[in-house]
């Protein structure tokens, strides 16, 4: 199935999808910048963006608090992927039942 192929709803949950996982590289980044150097205060805002935008399926997180450094991090990635997915897909079948009026 090629990219024209897919329904237009699927096609905007990928491209969320893939917006989350650049900023939560980003965020991985300056998280593990940020804690190279004892005194920068950017340490306990490296997520702050990402923590934001994944904020209904943070509970998940909460879930898994204490697990360890890894573990937080992977479902924190996960809840953004599936958080992202959701709401791309929702705007995409807005979307389409826009274009499907005209």
């Amino acid at each position: 199935m090629a990219w024209k192929d897919l329904p237009i709803w699927l096609k905007f949950a990928i491209v969320f999808s893939i917006v989350n996982t650049i900023l939560f590289l980003v965020s991985l980044y300056n998280y593990s910048n940020a804690t190279k150097e004892v005194y920068n205060d950017m340490s306990p805002f490296a997520f702050l963006i990402y923590g934001l935008t994944t904020y209904p399926t943070i509970l998940l997180f909460m879930l898994f608090s204490g697990k360890g450094k890894i573990a937080e991090i992977i479902t924190l990635f996960f809840a953004g992927i599936i958080n992202w997915f959701i709401i791309g897909a929702l705007i995409g079948w807005i979307v389409g039942k826009i274009k499907s009026k005209k």
